[in-house]
């Protein structure tokens, strides 16, 4: 319902909203808590102490949320949202025409631009009470969206590059110079660039790399995506099963992203496609028939290990801890 009609979503947030701090003036719709907490943890956390904070903003998911925000009880003739329910798109039941695709877009240029200023909110309340020249900051996400694109919205089911290339803004004078990365950069390089940041030794099994390495030089390995098809558990139950079992078989996409090659292999076909994919920073030389043949065969015999995984451990590899966190952060596991 709430990705059906979002509008109701919208009024009840900003009914609770306006129930919990009367005097405020309408603000954004999701997760308006963040900010404060955020300034009463700088507040609290002695100086001299290393603080790590984490900010999961929602801003950019669906459903989107008009901004600036209406009324409460707006007058008559203003313009509600549009529908945004992905399982009915899943289903063709609900096919967006060109004006519904056109308010998406719009609807998620807005919260962009609330994205951005709620970041720009963060970074100065930071910079007030900390040194940011001593502060690493790291800025992406997780996915991106489709507007249309392989004839799906949203998420979850297709490895297109608007979902799978997703920004990545990483700052920390004296170790990450400024410019772009040459190299394919990963969510996985987080994790050791910030043990490196913090002078403490990396442990684990990490196969990220420092991102200050790939400011000047190729990555040597490919960066790999997954495309897990629709998610079976979330939507069982909700979308018709025959339509969740032909798309979680058909969906099931493996990606590598390798200096200006995109190779994508099927699970279901256990074919291996490859595509022109160049980075902005990349010089876009050509690759030699051998050297192209060489990266296929290397990249097709780890897919086909990956794709072995996937299909021996699927969702069962996740632990319950790992599940609760995720539940816990809104992810239907």
């Amino acid at each position: 319902m709430v990705f059906r009609f979002p509008e109701l979503a919208e009024r009840a947030s900003l009914l609770a909203q306006k129930l919990k701090n009367p005097e405020s003036p309408p603000g954004t719709s999701v997760s308006p808590w963040i900010e404060p907490t955020l300034r009463a943890v700088l507040r609290d956390v002695p100086k001299d102490q290393p603080l790590f904070c984490a900010m999961h903003l929602n801003d950019a998911h669906e459903p989107y949320y008009r901004e600036p925000p209406p009324r409460l009880f707006p007058i008559a003739g203003t313009p509600s949202m549009v529908r945004q329910d992905f399982m009915h798109q899943i289903e063709g039941t609900w096919v967006p025409d060109a004006g519904e695709l056109a308010a998406l877009r719009q609807l998620y240029r807005g919260m962009i631009r609330s994205l951005d200023r709620r970041l720009e909110t963060m970074i100065s309340d930071f910079s007030r009470e900390r040194d940011l020249e001593r502060t690493l900051v790291l800025i992406t996400a997780d996915h991106g969206q489709a507007f249309g694109e392989e004839g799906w919205l949203f998420h979850m089911n297709s490895t297109d590059d608007g979902l799978l290339r997703v920004p990545l803004i990483a700052r920390l004078p004296g170790l990450l110079p400024g410019g772009s990365a040459r190299g394919w950069a990963s969510l996985v390089d987080l994790a050791p660039t910030v043990f490196e940041a913090a002078g403490v030794p990396a442990t684990g099994d990490y196969r990220g790399r420092l991102l200050s390495d790939l400011m000047s030089q190729d990555r040597p390995d490919p960066v790999w995506a997954l495309s897990d098809g629709l998610p079976a558990r979330h939507l069982d139950g909700i979308v018709n099963p025959r339509v969740l079992r032909q798309e979680t078989s058909q969906r099931h996409r493996i990606v590598a992203y390798e200096g200006s090659s995109k190779w994508t292999y099927d699970l279901a076909s256990r074919r291996l496609a490859e595509a022109s994919a160049t980075a902005a920073s990349l010089d876009g030389v050509a690759a030699s028939d051998q050297e192209r043949e060489r990266a296929r065969a290397r990249i097709l015999a780890d897919a086909e290990q990956y794709s072995d995984l996937l299909v021996r451990h699927g969702s069962s590899s996740v632990s319950a801890e790992v599940s609760d966190r995720l539940e816990s952060w809104g992810y239907g596991v």
